[in-house]
């Protein structure tokens, strides 16, 4: 029975370390009285990026534009997959983000 871990498998669990951490990270914190870009920036462009095309996209061209202003709600608060879900975020900031991933699929935002 062999002892170490092949180097695939070691790369593969270091990954998944760091790919956690990050996750972790970006969605600690209190994100309160946030909207709009900077609620995104903390919440939602680590896994997006910044132009909403990284991971599972949600910008341009992306599946996402097909979907209703509520569905999009519905997939921030409970976190379709493996998104984390935002249940705490208030009305006033799932609207924000509806508007932001809007802005992100007409080209109109994510510089920043």
């Amino acid at each position: 029975m062999k002892s170490t871990l092949s180097a695939t498998r070691l790369l593969i669990l270091v990954a998944a370390i760091i790919a956690a951490t990050a996750l972790l990270v970006g969605c600690s914190g209190s994100t309160e009285g946030l909207l709009g870009q900077e609620l995104y920036n903390k919440s939602c462009e680590l896994c997006h990026g910044a132009d909403g095309r990284r991971g599972t996209p949600i910008g341009a061209g992306s599946p996402a534009v097909e979907l209703s202003d509520e569905q999009i709600r519905g997939a921030i608060t409970v976190g379709p997959g493996t998104m984390p879900g935002f249940p705490r975020f208030s009305p006033e900031q799932l609207d924000s983000l509806v508007t932001l991933v809007r802005d992100l699929q007409a080209g109109n935002a994510g510089d920043g």
